[in-house]
């Protein structure tokens, strides 16, 4: 993950733990929170594969 992280620029790594493979059914209020903060800043997550490192 740090990896995908490295290589595609302005991108963020979050962790939330206890929870498995299913976030929005296992920390459906955490899930909501992260969701919501993406929406209100995707303009900066706009990223131009052209950027990206191979």
């Amino acid at each position: 993950m740090q990896e995908l992280k490295r290589r595609i620029p302005h991108s963020h790594l979050i962790y939330v733990y206890n929870a498995a493979h299913n976030l929005e059914t296992d920390q459906p209020e955490r899930f909501a929170r992260l969701v919501t903060d993406f929406m209100q800043r995707a303009e900066a997550f706009l990223v131009n594969p052209g950027q990206w490192e191979e």
